[in-house]
């Protein structure tokens, strides 16, 4: 990405002008005849040591061959040798050009010895690079007589770096591939001549370096002038250096090493985020990553790393690649940008031009499958220089919406601010206009990894808001759980399979076996009467919080509130139920000492319990649900805690309950015999627990034999001897309800007789005292 600008900011400048060749009459530069020698305008490039490292700038001569049909011959005679001109402006960029360019310069050895010195192009796209050799001061036609023998008119070729593969004619005589002074390299076949480049594979180069290099031969004091023609598809550029070998070989370390670092954190910062929106399911590391991987594409392909490591037998997909991956980053930077400054909720309207770009950027990435080079590249270019402007202006105008910018907006233009200063400083640098520097030099890389750790930045904070969103979410949601446990027991929803209230429907239901437990203020009509609203509330939930507690301390839970009422639920036994009732009953007389202490009347509390099947389910409407229990386990409770009432007893539990405890010996309970409840048919068995401490319980443990044998004779018709007994309980323990209301029953009987189908069912429609 920060490539294609470089390539839009520099690029596009040069098509217009900048740095151009200009073809006007050369004036004092001519090539001799014959017996001449070139005369070059240009100082020489003087070579002093071979620990370094010579860029060529002002020492070269351009030569513009629109018909790309030249050859070293005819560059090297008049007319065309007198039209080389100075590089202007020193800058050796110049667009993307259909041309081919010629480039001249001399290299003079300031050294005693003969050496070995390393030319290189410091552009891994250059498509050709055919470099040739003359000794200044030596003719061709003198070359050709040497020990070394050339044909008349020719040069030697040092190397010939190009596109395709092919052997090129060079003078229209065999000729030999030489390395400086004419010293032969190898045999070339015929009269052609070897043709080595970017588009040949990589391991085919004299020098496997990312870089076209070649070397060169020089004695001590000599003076070579050396032909260029350069031949690329794309932007026209030939940045030269002059290397002693040992300088070259630590150039090429710190290359390597300087880029394997850079792509190791690009490549490291795209996994990182990859696995990061993996984990969060989160599109914007997704977005990011891939924009960063087809960057780290895009960057290989132009620095030439790419091609060192992968597949160097063969290079026909380079510029397939380049294209490509220039559109790939573009989409998802674009993708990024939108979904990380939130522009479709900020900005509604920029969503269709970014549409719109996406397309664009699948398009371009098809035309540099199907489309020449050079106007798949020029398109990518001009496209990547619109969406850059684009994504520039969409961020600040996002930052300009906002009264006050938030952190993804402020890390967003950072990295903006980092990617421009590098991208221009090296595009500036490249045109000439800036000197080198490590800022200028290395700008490009510098830029997009300042980008890059930003942005990663703006994503760790992003990560960290939502991490704390998350987390009040989390707390706000477990509230809201502790809120809904409030309206709908957890154990109930686990009964109906359902983790959260949210899966509830209505209609749901199972069916269970469990025991009930209803509790209810006696009188609780009475003592509101002598309370305010608010005391009243005071007072039931100041009940409530007593009663609950217990229910859950025993395996139960609360079903629901009604009114001062509570309906119970116990899953696993009637044993949890029966251990809360006597709970609850002592309870009660804690609490009345307290009210007695605060002037408050005491209270009295009855509880019923029953042991059966319910169907647990939600009842309601649509828009309105709530869970319940329906049977007529749920009716026999509530029942006998209304019975409460009559024998004015604590505790009432059904003949289920007591059949299935698991030790009845434990819990003091007396049979009170089968009842039917006021206006209704159904029996129930019912006994009477000893239950809370203001419970008489010592006085009904001894009244409790008398009693139970008038139960019996009561059962056997014997009602005279049923009254006696109940009368001798009552004698000890007055306040017997049950013995008093069974005395009523017995004397009745006896004065009136009993139907022929009397059972022995107490009836609750009777009055009594």
């Amino acid at each position: 990405m920060l490539s294609v600008l470089t390539v839009s900011l520099g690029v596009l400048l040069a098509g217009c002008g900048v740095g151009s060749v200009s073809t006007e009459d050369p004036g004092p530069l001519h090539l001799t005849d014959a017996g001449g020698m070139v005369d070059v305008g240009v100082p020489p490039a003087v070579l002093a040591g071979p620990k370094e490292s010579l860029r060529l700038t002002e020492e070269l001569e351009i030569l513009k061959d629109p018909t790309r049909e030249l050859g070293i011959r005819d560059v090297t005679l008049p007319p065309y040798s007198e039209r080389f001109l100075p590089i202007d402006g020193r800058s050796t960029r110049y667009g993307f050009r259909t041309d081919a360019f010629w480039v001249r310069f001399t290299l003079q050895s300031a050294m005693e010895y003969a050496h070995e010195w390393v030319l290189e192009l410091d552009y891994p796209l250059a498509d050709s690079m055919e470099i040739y050799l003359q000794l200044q001061g030596e003719s061709p036609a003198e070359a050709s007589a040497g020990s070394n023998a050339r044909p008349e008119h020719e040069t030697a070729v040092v190397d010939e770096v190009g596109a395709e593969g092919r052997r090129h004619r060079a003078g229209g005589e065999s000729s030999e591939v030489g390395m400086g002074n004419g010293a032969p390299l190898g045999a070339v076949a015929g009269s052609e001549r070897l043709h080595l480049g970017d588009h040949v594979p990589f391991r085919e180069r004299p020098i496997e370096f990312r870089n076209l290099a070649a070397s060169i031969h020089m004695d001590g004091g000599a003076e070579e002038l050396v032909y260029l023609r350069f031949e690329t598809r794309g932007t026209m550029r030939f940045p030269l250096t002059v290397h002693g070998q040992p300088a070259f070989a630590r150039k090429a370390a710190f290359d390597y090493g300087r880029l394997a670092a850079y792509f190791a954190v690009l490549l490291l910062i795209s996994v990182v985020h990859i696995a990061v929106g993996l984990y969060q399911r989160d599109r914007i590391p997704l977005y990011f990553s891939g924009f960063a991987l087809f960057a780290v594409l895009f960057e290989s392909v132009q620095s030439g790393m790419l091609f060192t490591v992968l597949r160097p037998e063969t290079t026909y997909w380079k510029f397939n690649v380049y294209v490509v991956a220039g559109a790939g980053a573009l989409l998802f930077l674009g993708r990024f940008v939108e979904t990380y400054l939130h522009l479709r909720e900020r900005l509604p309207r920029t969503q269709y031009v970014f549409r719109a770009m996406h397309v664009l950027c699948v398009v371009v990435a098809v035309a540099g499958l199907v489309t020449p080079a050079p106007a798949a590249l020029t398109v990518l270019s001009v496209f990547a220089a619109s969406v850059a402007v684009l994504y520039v202006a969409t961020a600040l105008l996002s930052l300009l919406r906002r009264s006050r910018p938030g952190r993804p907006e402020v890390f967003f233009a950072a990295a903006l601010a980092f990617f421009l200063v590098g991208v221009i400083g090296f595009a500036l640098r490249g045109m000439g206009l800036l000197p080198q520097n490590l800022l200028t030099l290395y700008g490009q890389e510098i830029g997009m990894l300042a980008m890059m750790i930003v942005l990663t930045l703006g994503l760790a904070e992003r990560l960290r808001t939502m991490s704390l969103e998350r987390t009040r979410f989390s707390r706000e949601l477990q509230q809201l759980v502790e809120s809904n446990r409030k309206f709908v027991p957890t154990e109930f929803l686990q009964y109906l399979g359902k983790k959260s209230l949210s899966d509830v429907e209505l209609g749901e239901n199972i069916a269970e076996e469990l025991t009930v437990m209803f509790v209810d203020i006696r009188s609780f009509s009475l003592l509101s009467e002598r309370m305010t609203p608010a005391e009243t509330f005071g007072f039931i939930n100041s009940y409530l919080s007593r009663i609950a507690p217990i229910v859950r301390r025993n395996a139960g839970f609360v079903d629901k509130f009604i009114g001062d009422g509570v309906m119970a639920l116990f899953p696993n036994s009637g044993d949890d139920a029966v251990r809360a009732a006597i709970e609850i009953q002592d309870q009660i007389s804690v609490y009345n000492r307290q009210r007695a202490t605060a002037g408050g009347p005491p209270i009295s509390v009855g509880i019923g319990i029953h042991t059966g099947e319910v169907m647990m389910g939600t009842i309601g409407e649509h828009d309105r649900i709530e869970t319940t229990v329906l049977s007529d386990t749920v009716n026999v409770a509530a029942r006998l805690e209304s019975l409460t009432k009559e024998f004015r007893t604590p505790v009432l539990v059904s003949e289920r309950v007591i059949m299935e405890l698991e030790d009845p010996a434990t819990c003091p309970f007396r049979f009170l015999g089968r009842v039917r409840i006021k206006g209704k048919s159904e029996v129930v068995a019912c006994f009477e627990l000893f239950a809370g401490a203001d419970y008489p319980t010592e006085l009904r443990r001894a009244t409790q034999s008398e009693f139970e044998q008038g139960m019996f004779a009561y059962f056997d018709r014997r009602f005279a001897d049923a009254a006696d007994h109940f009368s001798r309980v009552l004698e000890s323990d007055p306040d017997d309800r049950a013995a008093a209301i069974y005395l009523q029953e017995a004397r009745r009987f006896q004065a009136y007789g009993i139907a022929g189908n009397w059972d022995g069912v107490l009836s609750m429609d009777i009055r009594h005292p």
